[in-house]
């Protein structure tokens, strides 16, 4: 969101953040396959949220979502390092 409260569209979008974006030292679209192998997971589940419609700042729900799960569970998501 850009300081005048209008929304700033990421070049590449929500698709280029989620494929191309880093974790586990490597771009998901290659660290993902392997930990999905590794932990035998059978699906992997992406919920997208409309944040701008609601007039909420992304990087806001995202912490809601993080504290929730702590709350629930005494820890960050397994795929989680920090927040």
């Amino acid at each position: 969101m850009m300081n005048n409260g209008k929304i700033k569209h990421r070049q590449g979008g929500l698709y280029d953040r989620l494929v191309n974006g880093k974790q586990f030292g490597k771009p998901r679209r290659q660290s993902w396959l392997g930990k999905i192998q590794e932990e035998g997971i059978d699906a992997l589940d992406i919920y997208w949220y409309d944040t701008f419609s609601d007039g909420d700042i992304p990087a806001f729900v995202e912490g809601l979502i993080i504290q929730t799960y702590f709350d629930m569970y005494g820890c960050l998501p397994k795929w989680n390092k920090e927040f």
